[in-house]
């Protein structure tokens, strides 16, 4: 078969998509680093991170076999995550004395994982593309 340029877009796309699930799957184990130590006051955050994880498999799965809904319910899944783990953030930083170094270290790298997902979520044209069926001009 000869590679035609809509073959090595839906390539491109689907590289793409590899490094976000590889940066979000990231994220969650940078965040599990934080949420099973003790400076995390709000145990709820466990079962978000293996719920997010879980998910987004799920998610990046549909995108893959081009479901056009999906892109949009990961950005949404991804920008949901961030702002409730900004939220610990935050909170975590409201308190300087409490702030032991290598769970705050987690927490920070897995929001910039996150964050680096989510902008190529939204920004990528080769997730776009891949996000659209098959024989509509993608």
């Amino acid at each position: 078969m000869i590679p035609t340029r809509h073959s090595s877009h839906r390539r491109t796309g689907k590289r793409l998509l590899a490094v976000v699930l590889l940066l979000v799957i990231g994220g969650d184990a940078l965040f599990w680093g934080y949420v099973v130590h003790p400076m995390n006051t709000w145990p709820a955050l466990r079962g978000l991170v293996v719920g997010d994880a879980l998910a987004s498999i799920a998610v990046a799965a549909s995108l893959y076999r081009r479901h056009s809904w999906s892109r949009y319910v990961f950005i949404f899944l991804q920008g949901l995550i961030g702002a409730i783990f900004s939220a610990a953030f935050f909170f975590a930083f409201s308190k300087p004395y409490l702030i032991e170094k290598l769970p705050f270290a987690h927490l920070t790298a897995g929001l910039l994982l996150h964050a680096g997902a989510l902008a190529i979520l939204v920004c990528s044209r080769g997730i776009s593309r891949l996000s659209r069926p098959s024989g509509s001009g993608g």
